[in-house]
Parts: C-alpha cells; structure tokens; sequence
C-alpha cells in the first residue's frame, strides 16, 4: 500500500528556498529549479524515486546535466538523496536525520551546482585556442630527429619566449610556476621527439598555456602574434629554411 505523503509547511519550502539562496545561487536561478510531489515525480527518474516515493523532489537542469535533490519524511526523522554531479552520483543518508541536517545539505548541493554553473570549460577553450594557430609551412616539416644545432636555436628561442609570456601575461606566482613546468616539458620533448611531433606538441602546450593564464580564443590573436615574432625563425631551421 502506497503511504500517504506527509506535506511540507509552508515554512520549510521557505528554508528550502533560503537554503539555496544561502549556497550563492541567484533568485532566478532558484526559479528555474522544479519542486515536485510524489504525484508529479512518479517514474521521473528512477534514481531519485525510489528514494524519495511519497516525498518531495527538487529538480535543476543545466545543459545536458540533471541534478536531483530528493527528501521525505516527517517531524524529525528525514531522509534526503542528493545527486550533486549528475544522476549517478548519489549521496545517501540514513531515515534519521533531523530537518535542520537536510536544510544544511541543501545548501551544500546549490553550492556545488553554483560552482559547476560558473565552472570555466577549459577543454573547450584549449580546443579553440589550439584550432587558431599552426606556422608558416609547418606541413613542409618532416619527423626526422631534431639536430644538436637545432635544438641549440629552439631552446634559445624557447627561453625568450617563456620570459615573454611571463611577463605579459602571468598575474600570479602558480601561473608562473605553470609556465616554467609548460617550458621545462617542451624542452625534454626536443631529444625525444621528431620535427613534426614537436610542433605539434608544442601547438598544444602553448595552447594549454594560454588557457592558464586567461587567453581566450576571442583575445588569443596577440599572444599568437608573440609566439609568432618569437618562434618563427627557429620553427624555419626545423624546416630547413
């Protein structure tokens, strides 16, 4: 026999609400959510239902992601299934935590739903950045060894360059330091890599660069104008220019 559903006071949607807005999401965030019953909720989602059946379900759709926060229960004995990172993500607790335990983890789940809102996809920025740029005539490069002279000029030119970008564009010291690693990898890759592998590794590793210090793929014009003005005659002996 299905239970009856106990309804929430008015009162504790209200703390609900405030929960939220406590996590930093705004208002007409909160109004995108969907606060559903058990009668609206039935099959919606398997994951959510069989723990919230005869309880209440709060629903956000971001994008492709679906977030999932289910409660029920009664006076001071509650239970709550949170799904902070997508349907497969449960976190359960026991039918014995007391109202105040599941406004607390309301706000918790809006907090993590806020950061991954305003997360930044760096994925998607290297991938623009990186599709931008390629050298003149770098299709003409073959993948034989990099030389002892060669890699002599690209280092040269690969030391400059790293206390160019610094300068420019690294705000913080974990951005230098991300530099200076980005650099120290470029500079091994030289002895283990041939001509075409390198440049195309190092395409990418400037792309990551960028992302690490806020270039984007609509303001990257510049700093590939550096890369550019710096690189360019040591990417030619690589061609044999």
């Amino acid at each position: 026999m299905k239970k009856t559903m106990i309804p929430l006071l008015r009162t504790q949607k209200n703390q609900i609400f405030e929960a939220l807005k406590k996590s930093g999401l705004a208002e007409e965030t909160i109004g995108s959510f969907s606060f559903l019953s058990s009668e609206e909720f039935d099959g919606f989602s398997e994951y959510a239902y069989k723990d919230a059946n005869n309880g209440y379900l709060l629903t956000y759709q971001d994008g492709d992601v679906e977030y999932f926060f289910a409660i029920n229960g009664s006076g001071n004995s509650w239970s709550y299934r949170c799904f902070p990172l997508g349907a497969q993500n449960g976190i359960h607790s026991d039918y014995s935590e007391p109202w105040t335990t599941v406004v607390t983890k309301l706000r918790e789940w809006g907090s993590k739903i806020l950061s991954e809102i305003h997360a930044d996809d760096y994925w998607e920025r290297f991938v623009h950045v990186k599709a931008q740029f390629q050298f003149d005539d770098q299709d003409e490069i073959d993948n034989s060894p990099i030389t002892l002279r060669e890699g002599r000029i690209v280092r040269e030119r690969l030391s400059l360059l790293e206390k160019e970008i610094g300068s420019v564009y690294a705000k913080t010291k974990a951005q230098k330091d991300t530099i200076r690693k980005k650099f120290e990898y470029l500079d091994g890759c030289i002895e283990r890599q041939g001509k075409t592998d390198w440049i195309h590794t190092l395409i990418g590793v400037l792309a990551s660069v960028a992302v690490a210090v806020g270039v984007s793929a609509a303001n990257s014009d510049n700093f590939w104008k550096l890369i550019r003005k710096i690189l360019g005659s040591s990417i030619n002996v690589l061609i044999g220019n």
